[in-house]
C-alpha cells in the first residue's frame, strides 16, 4: 500500500465551447471559488491544500470539524466558496478570505463570510487511492463517505442532460457547468478532456472611450470601455485586453487615432498608464462573466466591432 500523501496534485479540466447532451457525461455546477483538496491523514489531521499546493488550513477554521464527518485516510477534491444571500458564490469574498493573514481577521471573516466546501470527488478512502476507479464509482463512494454539514456539502449532478441543465444553471447566474466523463479516472496534476468546463458568458455592446498602446504605440494593448444608458449617459465599465489578434490590435489603433481627444468623455478612475482618449463613437461587442460590485466587467473578451447601419 502506498503511504498516505502529504499533498496531492489536482486534476485540471479542458474547455468546451457550448453545452451538450451526452449519455457518457455527468454535469454539475462550476463553482466560482478556490480549488481545494482536503486531506485527512491516518491520524485524523486535516490539511486544506490549494491548487498550487499552498496550505490554507488556518484561513478556514470553520472547516476544522471535517475529519469528524469522514474516516481517517481520506482525500476530497472540491471548491471553497462564500455564498451570498441568494446562495450564489461571491468570488470577491472568497478572495478576501484567502488574503486574510492575521488570526483576528481570519476569525472575524469566518463569522462574517463563512466558507462552504463544495465536495465533488473522492480520491482516497481508508488510506487507499481511488484515482483508477471510474468517476461514477468515486461519486457513489463519496456519498457514502461524507456526512454533510453546513460548512461542507456534496456537489450534486445530473446525468446526460447537459443542455437543459446548463440553461437552468446559466439562468440562475452561476459561472458555468462542468461536464465530466462518468467512466474517467482521476489524473493527478494533468489537464484532461475527460473534464470540460463550459462557462456562462454574457454579451453586451460597449463604447470605446480610450486605449493603451503596446510596442512603441504600434497596436492597441487594452481598450477602455463604457456602457451607454438610454439617455445617452456613459458609465465606465473597465477595460478589455484579450480577444483580438495582433492584426486586429493594429487595425484598432489605426481606427481609434482618428478620434483622439484631450481628456476622457466621462469620469474614469485614475491610472498610471499612458492612456489615449477618444470620442465615444466606436462600439464593440464584449463577452463577460458578470459585473463586479464596483460595476466593472469581470473576465471580458473582445468579440469585434459593431458596424452601425
Amino acid at each position: 500500500m502506498k503511504p498516505f500523501p502529504e499533498r496531492f496534485a489536482p486534476m485540471l479540466a479542458g474547455t468546451a465551447g457550448r453545452p451538450f447532451d451526452s449519455a457518457n457525461h455527468l454535469f454539475e455546477i462550476k463553482w466560482d471559488g478556490i480549488r481545494c483538496l482536503a486531506l485527512v491523514n491516518p491520524a485524523g489531521k486535516l490539511t486544506l491544500q490549494s491548487r498550487n499546493f499552498t496550505d490554507i488550513t488556518a484561513k478556514f477554521p470553520e472547516l476544522a470539524g471535517l475529519p469528524n464527518s469522514c474516516q481517517a485516510g481520506t482525500i476530497f477534491d472540491g471548491e471553497l466558496v462564500v455564498l451570498n444571500s441568494e446562495s450564489k458564490p461571491d468570488f470577491a469574498l472568497i478572495q478576501r478570505r484567502l488574503r486574510a493573514n492575521s488570526p483576528r481577521t481570519i476569525k472575524l471573516y469566518s463569522r462574517q463570510y463563512p466558507a462552504t466546501y463544495m465536495v465533488f470527488d473522492l480520491l482516497y478512502r481508508h488510506n487507499q487511492e481511488l484515482c483508477h476507479l471510474p468517476l461514477y464509482q468515486r461519486k457513489e463512494l463519496l456519498s457514502a463517505s461524507l456526512e454533510e454539514k453546513p460548512a461542507w456539502v456534496i456537489s450534486r449532478f445530473v446525468d446526460g442532460f447537459g443542455q437543459a441543465y446548463a440553461t437552468i444553471v446559466f439562468g440562475q447566474g452561476f459561472e458555468g457547468v462542468m461536464a465530466k466523463d462518468k467512466n474517467s479516472p482521476y489524473l493527478p496534476g494533468k489537464r484532461s478532456e475527460f473534464w470540460l468546463k463550459i462557462k456562462n458568458r454574457q454579451e453586451l455592446v460597449a463604447t470605446i472611450v480610450g486605449f493603451t498602446a503596446a510596442e512603441r504605440a504600434s497596436r492597441v494593448d487594452a481598450l477602455l470601455l463604457a456602457k451607454e444608458a438610454a439617455d445617452g449617459q456613459l458609465t465606465y465599465i473597465g477595460r478589455v485586453g484579450t480577444g483580438y489578434s495582433e492584426r486586429e490590435a493594429t487595425a484598432l489603433l489605426q481606427l481609434l487615432v482618428q478620434y483622439l481627444i484631450a481628456k476622457p468623455a466621462l469620469t474614469v478612475p485614475p491610472t498610471a498608464e499612458k492612456t489615449w482618449w477618444v470620442k465615444p463613437v466606436v462600439r464593440c461587442r464584449i463577452q463577460y462573466l458578470e459585473f463586479t460590485k464596483d460595476g466593472l466587467l469581470r473576465h471580458p473578451t473582445y468579440r469585434g466591432l459593431v458596424r452601425d447601419g
